[in-house]
């Protein structure tokens, strides 16, 4: 192999997408050709090896990026809780930013100052939140911005398990905090790698290899399908 193909094969390799040269810019087919429906009382866990694409279907199901090709149809409000950076200003303060997401998920400034108490007290950050985001730890950040998702009642909810990253205490008021929105969403859409996560909450899965769909269908046999590909091989 030549330089040029032995870069090709190892970004393929780190990406998990599939790659070409147009102008010579490097283009990473991120997904291709996934299609697939949800209806009312879907709960669908995204599973894959890392590079294989679920972090880009979020974002394609969550709006923030625009599919290439092909179309996205949606019946109800997305609510996006894929990022705790996104819709957040680093240089503002905890206050300003429950304002700045709250909009960022669909609620006016008027519906967040309605709720700035309630949700200043699930975070339970005190005085912090005077203080520019800029300053908090990656915990501190997750608490206030997971607070704000408190108060939504999201019809298709699509999410990936960032919030497992906050401190134990947290995780355990969050986590009934989460039974109770999922409880209320008409479809759940949620990449994770954590086998536990994913058995309590889904009832379908999508396995995505490169790209592209394994297989999608009820949880249970598409996930003992992608489970065999992570054993190792025997001698």
């Amino acid at each position: 192999l030549g330089t040029r193909s032995i870069k090709k094969k190892l970004l393929q390799a780190t990406t998990g997408g599939f790659l070409k040269n147009e102008n010579k810019v490097t283009i990473v087919k991120a997904l291709d050709k996934v299609s697939f429906k949800l209806v009312k009382g879907d709960r669908l866990a995204i599973i894959g090896h890392n590079g294989a694409g679920k972090s880009t279907l979020l974002r394609v199901l969550a709006g923030a990026y625009q599919p290439s090709s092909g179309k996205l149809i949606t019946k109800g409000q997305v609510t996006p809780l894929i990022d705790a950076r996104i819709g957040s200003d680093e240089e503002a303060t905890g206050f300003e930013n429950i304002i700045l997401r709250g909009m960022y998920l669909g609620f006016s400034k008027a519906q967040m100052l309605e709720r700035l108490d309630e949700i200043a007290a699930f975070a339970d950050l005190g005085e912090f939140l005077h203080l520019p985001v800029h300053t908090y730890s990656s915990g501190m950040r997750i608490r206030l911005f997971f607070a704000i998702t408190t108060m939504i009642k999201p019809e298709i909810l699509i999410m990936d398990e960032w919030i497992a990253t906050g401190d134990e205490n947290f995780r355990a008021k969050a986590d009934s905090k989460i039974k109770e929105i999922i409880a209320n969403t008409n479809i759940l859409v949620l990449a994770s790698h954590s086998k536990a996560i994913i058995e309590k909450w889904c009832n379908k899965a999508i396995w995505l290899e490169h790209g592209k769909i394994i297989e999608f269908g009820d949880f249970k046999p598409v996930f003992q399908a992608y489970q065999k590909t992570k054993k190792p091989k025997q001698n």
